[in-house]
């Protein structure tokens, strides 16, 4: 449920290792396209990464390190409303049994539930998937009224037995009561609609209009203070493979990328044990 470094001194010396990747140009947009998978030997947290690129389009290139778990979703595949009562998710890879599996993009999702997120309020449903690339939801109860995106992510349900997780959807009502299979996912009183990034950490190479070498960094050390909607899943277990992927948005080329991806042993100094099956929530990161 959580993820977090609470207990551990925010002044502590924390020996990390470093991983190098090549950041080869997305071959497709929209999508998460993996670029390096290591499968670890021992329970592990995310911690730095690193993007550097030569000679890259115009098109934004976002790098992810994140956390591979059986029958989910790898990085952060978006959802998108629809003037209907489904939803849109776009294509992924899931890790069934060990393997790499395409998921195809889904123009319809159904929430196959009636839950409802009460007028000015918001509410969660577990987005999961099974074994046979089955997509299903999973609200945080039948009648939600949470006071905040946060407060919802907290109450998110961890996915059935035989279920990986997809993401987290959160749905803010404003103007009237949001109803799973009644109100259409577009209506004006959707304030908003977000399937939330659980995918790790990333960065987004700054691009310009004229391609040139770039270079950044997102050092998610123990001094930076994030809140729940902000934070996907930073810890594995062992047998969890750690990804590095690319995406673009357009046609995006990359020359002499390199990914550096940082991680370090989990739990350490007295941490909590968090469950780390699903990453839904990351209370009082610090």
């Amino acid at each position: 449920m959580s993820t977090q470094d609470r207990n551990i001194d925010r002044n502590a010396e924390v020996a990390r290792k470093y991983i190098a990747a090549i950041a080869a140009a997305p071959t497709a947009t929209d999508v998460d396209q993996i670029r390096y998978l290591y499968q670890m030997r021992h329970n592990f947290r995310l911690t730095d990464l690193e993007v550097y690129a030569q000679d890259v389009g115009t098109a934004v290139i976002r790098a992810r390190a994140c956390i591979a778990k059986e029958l989910s979703a790898v990085g952060a595949p978006l959802a998108t409303p629809a003037a209907a009562v489904t939803f849109a998710i776009e294509a992924f890879t899931q890790l069934d049994a060990g393997i790499f599996v395409a998921v195809g993009a889904t123009a319809a999702q159904a929430f196959g539930n009636t839950a409802q997120v009460s007028d000015t309020f918001w509410g969660a449903w577990t987005v999961q998937i099974d074994g046979a690339q089955v997509i299903t939801t999973k609200p945080a109860a039948s009648v939600m009224a949470f006071l905040s995106q946060d407060d919802a992510l907290k109450n998110a349900p961890a996915p059935d037995a035989l279920n990986g997780l997809v993401g987290v959807l959160t749905i803010e009502a404003n103007g009237g009561d949001f109803i799973a299979g009644t109100t259409l996912t577009n209506a004006a009183l959707v304030d908003s609609f977000d399937l939330v990034d659980r995918g790790g950490i990333f960065v987004d190479a700054p691009i310009s209009a004229t391609p040139d070498a770039v270079q950044a960094n997102l050092d998610f050390g123990a001094n930076r203070r994030l809140t729940v909607a902000k934070v996907g899943n930073l810890v594995g277990i062992e047998g969890d493979f750690l990804v590095a992927t690319v995406r673009s948005v357009g046609a995006a080329t990359i020359t002499d990328g390199k990914l550096t991806l940082g991680y370090r042993k989990f739990p350490l100094q007295g941490e909590s044990g968090p469950d780390v099956a699903t990453g839904l929530t990351a209370a009082q990161v610090v």
